[in-house]
């Protein structure tokens, strides 16, 4: 990562300009928004409105995030979307609200893009 810039996290393919740019990436339609990277596992944390690991499985069937309210209902049926019950929500609950986590998350995030190779 060169002056923030880093790959869309869905497709790996756009490249954003700098770190919680809000731009929409043209190819699957992740939104970069810094709340998707930390909290990937919980839906609705980012302007997303999905966690990143959804938007994942969505866009490998899809080829893009954007999709109807009844095709994610379709995905989730056919078992290609997670579907998080009670203890599911409850351990990451625990991750989440667990002493330092945000500052690991952020160095975390910020070591994988500064590994990424830069578009030319």
């Amino acid at each position: 990562m060169t002056n923030g810039k880093h790959k869309c996290p869905v497709c790996k393919e756009h490249v954003f300009g700098r770190v919680n740019s809000w731009q929409e990436c043209p190819k699957c339609g992740w939104v970069d928004d810094i709340g998707g990277y930390i909290w990937d596992e919980i839906d609705g944390m980012s302007e997303n409105g999905i966690s990143l690991s959804k938007a994942r499985q969505i866009y490998k069937e899809k080829g893009t995030i954007l999709v109807s309210n009844e095709e994610y209902a379709e995905l989730q049926k056919a078992g290609k979307v997670d579907t998080y019950d009670e203890e599911h929500e409850r351990r990451l609950d625990e991750i989440y609200d667990a002493e330092g986590y945000l500052d690991k998350k952020l160095s975390e995030l910020m070591k994988q893009w500064e590994e990424e190779p830069e578009e030319k």
